[in-house]
This record gives structure tokens, sequence and C-alpha cells, in this order.
């Protein structure tokens, strides 16, 4: 039983073998995502980051597909929480109105994400992975969550979807997106960020 080191060489390490063995269990994940993971997991064979380990909880507990947790994986370090607390995020919305058969309900649920993360960090319950990484990672940003949520809410508006419901959807989820890339952008190519994310809100 080895790990994996960053230039692809298999290893014992104690530290290694931890990791690999909590990514086996990550069902959801391909043996190449588990590949990108371990090794960003690893730095030259140091402890494991206790933040990469809350990242893999997002992914794995929220179920994200093999190309969001590629998506993480390729994600430069500095944005990597943050981009994988809010798909997290996504996803968990996304599910609140897919699994819905009583719209009232679902914009209950909304309702009180929308609350919850309009009070101060301190004052939210603790416990809920996603939840929990959005206070660490987005702390002074949740305006944007908020407006994420009203943008899914609109998903439960009676067929067919007006204009300015679509529109509000494709604008909330695609700006988070372009926050995160933003730092990393020249302001001219923020508007070709922020387009992209549209396409991908899609």
């Amino acid at each position: 039983m080895h790990g994996v080191t960053h230039s692809g060489h298999y290893v014992s390490d104690p530290q290694t073998l931890v990791v690999n063995a909590f990514l086996r269990k990550c069902r959801c994940l391909t043996a190449r995502s588990r590949h990108f993971f371990a090794t960003l997991a690893l730095d030259k064979l140091c402890p494991v980051n206790p933040s990469l380990c809350r990242i893999m909880d997002l992914v794995t507990e929220e179920s994200l597909s093999e190309e969001l947790a590629l998506a993480v994986a390729h994600t430069p370090a500095e944005s990597r929480a943050r981009f994988a607390s809010f798909l997290a995020f996504d996803q968990r919305l996304a599910r609140i109105i897919a699994q819905t058969t009583e719209p009232m309900l679902a914009q209950i649920r909304i309702a009180w994400w929308r609350d919850t993360l309009a009070l101060p960090v301190e004052e939210r319950p603790t416990g809920d992975v996603v939840l929990d990484a959005i206070g660490e990672h987005w702390r002074g940003d949740e305006a944007l969550l908020i407006e994420l949520a009203n943008g899914w809410e609109e998903m439960l508006s009676e067929a067919p979807l007006s204009e300015q419901a679509i529109e509000q959807f494709l604008a909330a989820r695609a700006e988070p997106f372009a926050k995160i890339s933003s730092h990393e952008c020249q302001p001219k190519t923020y508007s070709t960020v922020n387009h992209a994310a549209r396409i991908w809100a899609l």
C-alpha cells in the first residue's frame, strides 16, 4: 500500500497513506480526481493541510460532479476553498429546487439560508459543512450568496420562466464565480470571465 508524491512516485509515508485511504472512500471521485486531490493534499510530504481536508469534505458530502471536483483541484490554492464552498452552496440550492414537490417548502428552506447568511458569522449555527465553509471563506461577501439563493428561488416560478427570472438566475450564479476569479484577472478580462460564468450558469 503506497501513497502518491507530487512527482507521481509511490511512497509508504504514513501521512500520504492516510490521505489516500480517505480518498479511496470518496466514491464520487474517479481515480484521476483522487490522484489530483492526493497530490494537492501533500506539500513535499508535509502534514495534511486541514483546509484541504475541509475542501474534500465539501466535495464528498455535497457529491460534486467529477467535472466540478477536477475544477476545484485545478483552482489556484488561494482561491480553492472559496471556489469549493461556492460550488457546494450552489449544489445545495440546486438540490432543494430539484427535490421539492411543494414550492412553498423549498421557499422556506431557501429563506432559512438567506436569513442565516444575513447574520454575523458568530451568530450562525455551526456543524453544517457548507455553512461553516461560507463563514470561513465568504465573510463580508455573503450578499453575493444571498443573491445566489434568490436566483435559485426564481426557478420555482411557474413555467414558462420570464426573461427577468432567467436573467436574475444567470447573474446570481455568474457573479460569485467572477468574483472569485477577479483578483487573478486584469480589469479588461473581467467581462470575459463574467461571460464564461454566465455560460456555465446555464
